[in-house]
């Protein structure tokens, strides 16, 4: 019984209530509090993802920053061992018998040091370390006074790797423990290439340049925060450089939070790395096919959006609080005007445009009364805009159809047929009247707008027939239609206007022969009727300078139809080509039936 009385009273209080301000502010207190509710949730996580993401672009940037580091100092090893590869000294002293012990042999040495140290000026901000093994005995190092051994070397997995590039970079990590003593560290990089005799092609030597692993973390440290984690792997996994120095040599290939082959960039969550849930943001150096992993844990990343979350809610109910009594006041403020708009809209939907709000408020409401006032005020205006438009098209239709029936052409028609028959020459003047009477029978008799191509295209037939004989075969015409174009329909009388300008401003002042084109084809749902002359240009028609314009009646008569039933799908524009053709272009979607046109 009380669950029964109570919903009676809600039922009373919000449904049945006479007093819109009741239900304002009960769907005002809801909404209120439901929105804030959801919008703090949806914010905050939303925001929290926001920074996620920046935070992740931000390390990315950074990784590129190292990334460019690391391909400079590729590029300078490369570039360093080119200028070993190519030193013709060098090659002279690898191909030349040597004794050990002998006089000989220590000038050579000497030379190759004084060559390694000459050239470690030219890098001066690269910490690497030279070493030359020839095949005839020598062996020299830029830091290193003991011998290592070809030999040594040779027995290594890369040797061959290196002999099968041919002369070219190799780029591989730690090289041998026996090299390792002379460059100072366990891990390093490595450019290996074999140096070789130009004449004949055979290696004559091996040069390695290697870079210290400490050298190589030093570029990339100074990007990265103290709290962060970075390693640099190669292609296989393999780690060459990396924060916690326990991992060197490690391969991470097999771990969930190494990128599969085919990434480029991108940045995985890991829950659990190092026991802590961690961003860790990758990238993939395209030139030496490496990888750097920068490991970001998610109690530094979102400290102060934490502490900002926490504000955030504290706000979000103050803001629930301001809204229940902005509620009440709005709902006081808003019954009134919003009753007198809805006495006004009933007006309105019973015919009269007349009306307008007398509610001059700045705020919402007043808002919303000005656009009523507008929105009536546009209604009324396109009202008697509609009217206009539809007289205008009752006297565009009345122009085009006195554009058909030219007094002139009638009387010039009639005397070439009289001309024909005094002449004798009757079979002309028969085609003419046949011409003729097939043209007035479709002026006089069709009264649809729109007309097949086909229909169309027969009529500019006739017309060109009569033309042709008034003009006496002064021009010539040549056909070019798609037979598809034929079942589709266009405007009554588009084309007769273009071609009687083209005749009577470009052929008949021409003092030979005249040609024109009659084009036509469909281009991506929309048909192309071309009428191309070789009359005349525009500066000597008498026309407006921009062909594009149109002068003559005719020509703006059909622009004005083409607005008219097609909007800015219908075009027609006129263009000289090689200042020896014009060229008279129409355009219009190609449609069946009057259906398929948009409304206008």
């Amino acid at each position: 019984m009380k669950r029964k009385a109570g919903t009676g009273i809600f039922r009373k209080f919000i449904v049945s209530s006479s007093s819109i301000q009741h239900k304002i502010l009960i769907s005002f207190i809801g909404i209120t509090v439901l929105s804030l509710l959801f919008f703090g949730y949806i914010s905050l996580y939303l925001s929290k993802k926001n920074m996620e993401e920046q935070i992740s672009l931000s390390k990315m940037r950074n990784l590129a920053v190292v990334t460019e580091k690391l391909d400079i100092m590729i590029d300078n090893i490369v570039s360093l061992s080119n200028i070993y590869f190519g030193s013709s000294e060098l090659r002279t002293l690898l191909m030349s018998p040597t004794a050990s012990g002998s006089y000989e042999q220590k000038l050579k040495k000497e030379f190759v040091y004084r060559m390694i140290v000459n050239y470690k000026y030219a890098f001066t901000w690269l910490d690497y370390h030279v070493s030359i093994f020839g095949f005839n005995g020598l062996e020299m190092h830029s830091i290193y006074e003991g011998q290592v051994g070809l030999s040594k070397l040779a027995s290594q997995p890369w040797y061959k790797e290196v002999e099968q590039q041919d002369g070219a970079v190799y780029l591989m990590r730690n090289t041998s423990p026996e090299l390792a003593s002379a460059i100072g560290e366990e891990h390093s990089i490595a450019v290996a290439r074999m140096l070789k005799d130009y004449e004949s092609g055979k290696n004559i030597g091996l040069l390695i340049i290697s870079v210290k692993e400490s050298f190589i973390y030093n570029q990339i440290k100074s990007s990265i925060e103290d709290y962060e984690a970075i390693m640099l792997t190669d292609a296989a996994g393999n780690i060459l450089t990396a924060s916690d120095k326990s991992l060197l040599g490690a391969n991470i290939a097999d771990r969930s939070y190494y990128p599969d082959e085919n990434d480029e960039q991108q940045h995985f969550e890991s829950t659990q790395i190092d026991g802590r849930k961690q961003l860790a943001n990758y990238y993939h150096m395209s030139k030496t096919d490496w990888n750097l992993i920068l490991f970001s844990p998610y109690d530094k990343l979102f400290e102060k959006i934490n502490q900002v979350q926490r504000n955030n809610w504290f706000i979000f109910i103050i803001i629930i609080c301001l809204g229940l009594f902005l509620s009440y006041i709005i709902s006081r403020r808003l019954s009134v005007p919003i009753r007198s708009l809805y006495v006004d809209m009933n007006k309105v939907e019973k015919g009269d445009l007349s009306i307008r709000s007398d509610i001059v408020s700045k705020d919402e409401i007043g808002f919303l009364a000005f656009r009523f006032n507008h929105m009536v005020s546009r209604i009324e205006q396109l009202h008697k805009e509609l009217f206009n438009q539809q007289e205008q098209k009752r006297r565009a239709e009345l122009e085009a159809l006195k554009s058909q029936i030219n007094t002139h052409f009638l009387f010039n028609t009639l005397a070439s047929i009289r001309y024909m028959v005094v002449t004798g020459d009757s079979q002309q003047a028969d085609s003419v009247i046949v011409s003729l009477v097939k043209l007035l029978r479709k002026t006089l008799s069709q009264k649809s707008e729109f007309v097949y191509i086909q229909e169309e295209m027969d009529h500019l037939r006739h017309y060109l027939t009569i033309q042709r004989a008034r003009l006496k075969d002064s021009f010539e015409v040549k056909w070019e239609l798609e037979e598809e174009i034929l079942h589709y329909r266009a405007l009554n009388m588009l084309l007769q206007p273009v071609v009687e300008n083209a005749l009577f401003h470009g052929i008949e002042p021409l003092k030979e022969t005249g040609k024109i084109w009659i084009k036509g084809y469909k281009e991506n749902d929309r048909i192309v009727i071309e009428i191309i002359d070789n009359g005349i240009g525009f500066n000597h028609r008498g026309e407006d300078r921009n062909p594009n314009h149109g002068t003559g009646t005719g020509l703006q008569n059909i622009r004005h139809r083409l607005d008219m039933h097609f909007g800015h799908e219908g075009e027609l524009y006129l263009e000289r080509i090689e200042d020896k053709y014009t060229k008279a272009t129409i355009n219009f979607p190609a449609f069946r039936s009057e259906k398929e046109l948009k409304p206008r």
